[in-house]
């Protein structure tokens, strides 16, 4: 008697799956199935090397601008110091304007939720602004950050 087929996952790694065709007769099983079986366990194995491809293209990236980011703060010590204090002027800025919509969304409740037209009035009025505020607060800040040990 033979015994049911089985996936050995104890010294296996993920991706890798054992298949085991048997029959109740101990003939090879369905070739159509396991073929299928063997076409996914290689499209899954091809997958999971393109994941570390790209893991490791987007480390080195990473890296590479981590390193030039800090080779220009100690080209650059001065201006590296100044947008940190920029970026904590902008910071306060940022929170003073985000309240101010904050108030006029809550003086609006009304109008914004029934009327399309003032909706939009309202993200035209101050989406902009804080769409630009927000990419020169990330600038500044990246600029500005203080080297992690």
């Amino acid at each position: 008697m033979t015994k049911p087929s089985s996936v050995h996952s104890t010294s296996l790694p993920v991706s890798q799956v054992q298949v085991v065709p048997e029959s109740e007769n101990g003939t090879p099983g369905n070739d159509a199935q396991l073929q299928v079986l063997h076409q996914i366990l290689d499209a899954l194995n091809r997958q999971n090397e393109l994941f570390e491809e790209l893991i490791r293209v987007m480390g080195r990236t990473a890296r590479q601008r981590q390193h030039q980011l800090r080779s220009w703060q100690a080209a650059h010590p001065e201006l590296s110091q100044l947008f940190r204090r920029a970026s904590q002027v902008l910071q306060r800025a940022q929170m003073a304007y985000i309240q101010r919509i904050a108030e006029e969304v809550v003086e609006g409740d009304e109008g914004l939720q029934d009327g399309e037209f003032l909706l939009q009035e309202f993200v035209d009025r101050f989406g902009p602004r804080l769409a630009h505020l927000n990419g020169m607060l990330q600038v500044f800040s990246h600029l500005g950050a203080e080297e992690s040990a």
